[in-house]
């Protein structure tokens, strides 16, 4: 089994040192809603392509690979590192370039953050968990 990885050109590969908590969840969605009249009738409307959500929760995140490297103040990382902040403010950033994931069995996946935070959570011991949730357009 391999390491995580987020993949972008012209960026530095970010591989967690710990892999996404197993088993992953992952929720896919059709591109169409749907409703029904008052009389009952049922309507779909198609709004986009099919997508999905992979959502990749961590646990014992290093702080290396959450913020090692990252100076806040100057919103960039030093040379040579990555860090999973780096990758959200400037990597993926306000553009939300899509990238690569490499996931720990070897499939690559095209994907973008779904959502405008990271949320993790400092533990006694140092570590962060949280999740990172992952947008896949299908076709």
């Amino acid at each position: 089994m391999g390491q995580a990885t987020f993949i972008a050109s012209g960026a530095v590969p970010l591989v967690f040192s710990v892999n996404p908590v197993y088993p992953g969840k992952t929720t896919i969605y059709s591109g169409s809603v749907s409703g029904r009249t008052e009389g009952g009738d049922e309507y779909v409307y198609e709004k986009g392509v099919p997508y999905v959500l992979i959502e990749l929760r961590f646990e014992g995140l290093s702080t290396i690979d959450f913020d090692g490297g990252f100076n806040y103040t100057a919103r960039g990382q030093m040379a040579g590192t990555q860090s999973l902040v780096n990758w959200y403010i400037n990597v993926f950033g306000a553009n939300r370039q899509p990238f690569t994931y490499m996931d720990p069995f070897g499939g690559d996946h095209y994907v973008s953050i779904y959502g405008d935070r990271l949320d993790f959570a400092l533990s006694d011991f140092g570590l962060y968990n949280g999740q990172i949730v992952l947008k896949k357009k299908m076709g």
